[in-house]
């Protein structure tokens, strides 16, 4: 047998053993996935995988050696030169070493404060997630340092042991899933124990293989410096990649957290449109409501009146009465497109999606490029079904017949968590419309508030007499005076440390401590250290004298304005569950004022 035919079998037999391992571990892996998820809870997973994911982001310095180390040992190796190749296994294992202790220092530093500082954890799970970070710290370092070892048996082409040690690994974890199932103790610090002896079990595997098999892997304390540095400027171009791979991935979803509100930022920066004038309560609710929407953050709204009104951008598509209007779907669209050229979004689910609706789209759509007109705006719209399925069906359909750049919207009952469920299944969605959940209040519909009077001032009166109203009921004892409201922001990171109601007329020195009450539970108070924090009066007159002094800015502007202030809430405070309330205290002169009244009541 020549030289080629036997290369051509030794590549055949290692890419089938390579295959047969990524279908056994991908298997593997979605079976695992499931069990552990109803295992662990949907809670107990999401801490595991976000606190692992606090060092998963220092990974980009491991996955930038890791070419380097293979790329040279397959160098040396085709040289036969024994010397270099052990010289460079040595120098890539003390590269490995030194990453791994590099990321053990992050991870205990930035990532302990980032776990308590930023991230969303029950208070009672904390211990827990303490477990995870500190196993998960280890496991990274266990598979850094066991990436020099695996190069050595790729090099070698050794992928019969590559693959079987890959699979004893696979088996390792179904084990896992099992014990979580018969243990009786705390199944998420289990999971990551479990998970951190796997890794080291498998580690001992490859570096025992290793040893055994290549004389190269019997580590020397070798500092080459002229290696180490062909090595480290090898591998700063996959750092480069690495770093905007990470910048891709757990940067856009920090961008969007810090500048959007949580339904947008569940939709990942798609447009959310704004369709819930057809059950808002009553015709100024749908108006109102919209305006609102959009000052909230949407891009606009469906309600052609609102629009008209307050200036703000009119979007959607056409009803389903618009197609069955029509003798058939193919003519409605037709027409629709002739009507809106520039904008033709058309309603595809009133028959069948995808056997009718989608095809006529697509129609539709090559007719009127077949005409030479140029849409500026050309898609789809989803109303009902399996909305995950349905677009990326959708999705391939309009691809493949050309219109990669048509959007598909979606609608039909849509929140932020449903929002945030189809966009980790996949869905191809752009662009949403929210209705019901956003204009009806369907959580809260009932204004919990009193309107009672504060303050008193009669004819002859220079200053106003302080009025309070007493209860109960704690939450409607009313604060009384002619009041003023503040906005008080951490100096450092521009951040809203609390809003301060107190008396007009009061001021407020930054560089001198300030002390603030809660209004409810009054024994709470804080004291804002001096140069710690800005200030500023939130209220402006809108009435003096009888007389309306104030001009209402455009609804555009009021939006750039909401979007400022939203960007100065902390990430606890636009979490989408259990969010951490932004804290609305008394000035010291309110809280005496309020105290001293309460005090005459009685």
């Amino acid at each position: 047998m020549s030289q080629t035919q036997n290369n051509n079998k030794r590549i055949a037999k290692n890419t089938l053993l390579l295959y047969l391992r990524m279908i056994f571990l991908l298997s593997i892996s979605l079976f695992t996935s499931r069990v552990v998820l109803q295992t662990l809870g949907v809670e107990d997973y999401g801490i595991y995988n976000v606190v692992g994911g606090v060092v998963a982001l220092f990974a980009f310095l491991n996955g930038a050696m890791t070419g380097a180390t293979q790329r040279y040992l397959n160098f040396d190796l085709a040289k036969n030169d024994t010397k270099a190749l052990s010289e460079t296994f040595s120098t890539a294992l003390i590269i490995h070493s030194l990453i791994a202790l590099t990321l053990i220092l992050l991870s205990e530093t930035v990532g302990l404060w980032f776990m308590y500082e930023k991230m969303v954890i029950p208070e009672e799970r904390m211990t827990a997630a303490m477990w995870v970070l500190q196993c998960a710290i280890l496991v990274m370092s266990v598979n850094i340092i066991s990436v020099p070892y695996n190069a050595a048996i790729i090099a070698h082409e050794k992928m019969g042991a590559f693959a079987y040690i890959s699979l004893l690994e696979a088996t390792l974890k179904l084990l896992i899933v099992y014990m979580l199932y018969i243990s009786p103790v705390d199944k998420l610090i289990l999971y990551a124990i479990l998970l951190l002896t796997v890794s080291v079990v498998i580690r001992f595997v490859y570096s025992s293989y290793s040893h055994k098999h290549f004389k190269e892997t019997h580590f020397r304390f070798i500092w080459n410096t002229v290696k180490l540095k062909e090595m480290g400027a090898f591998a700063s171009w996959n750092l480069i990649g690495n770093l905007a791979l990470m910048g891709v991935t757990q940067g856009l979803n920090m961008l969007l957290n810090v500048f959007f509100g949580p339904v947008v930022n569940a939709a990942r920066g798609d447009g959310i449109m704004e369709f819930g004038l057809r059950r808002a309560q009553g015709p100024d609710a749908g108006t109102l409501g919209a305006r609102a929407a959009v000052i909230g953050g949407c891009t606009g709204t469906s309600n052609v009146l609102a629009g008209e009104l307050y200036g703000i951008p009119v979007q959607g598509t056409h009803a389903h009465s618009w197609i069955m209007s029509f003798p058939d779907e193919l003519t409605a669209f037709r027409t629709y497109a002739k009507m809106y050229p520039d904008a033709c979004i058309l309603l595809v689910d009133t028959y069948d999606t995808l056997k009718s609706g989608v095809p006529h789209a697509i129609q539709v759509f090559k007719e009127m490029r077949d005409a030479g007109i140029t849409s500026k705006l050309m898609g789809i719209r989803l109303d009902s079904g399996d909305i995950a399925y349905l677009s990326k069906k959708a999705r391939k359909m309009l691809d493949e017949a050309g219109f990669t750049n048509a959007i598909i919207s979606a609608s039909s009952d849509l929140d932020e968590y449903l929002i945030n469920s189809l966009k980790t299944q996949g869905c191809t969605v752009t662009s949403w419309g929210v209705g019901t959940n956003l204009i009806t209040s369907s959580d809260n519909p009932a204004f919990g508030g009193v309107y009672k009077l504060a303050a008193i001032k009669k004819p002859g009166d220079k200053e106003f007499t302080a009025k309070i109203k007493i209860s109960e009921n704690p939450e409607k004892i009313t604060n009384p005076g002619n009041k003023t409201v503040y906005r008080i922001y951490d100096k450092e990171s521009s951040k809203i440390k609390a809003d301060l109601i107190c008396l007009v007329g009061e001021t407020f020195d930054p560089s001198e401590d300030l002390k603030i009450f809660d209004p409810i539970s009054t024994w709470k108070k804080s004291i804002l250290p001096a140069g710690s924090y800005q200030i500023r009066e939130m209220l402006v007159p809108i009435f003096l004298n009888g007389q309306c002094v104030y001009s209402s800015p455009a609804v555009m502007d009021i939006k750039t304005y909401c979007q400022q202030e939203l960007n100065t809430l902390w990430d606890e405070n636009r979490r989408l569950i259990n969010p951490q309330t932004v804290y609305v205290d008394l000035s010291q002169k309110l809280f005496d004022l309020k105290h001293k009244l309460l005090g005459d009541e009685k």
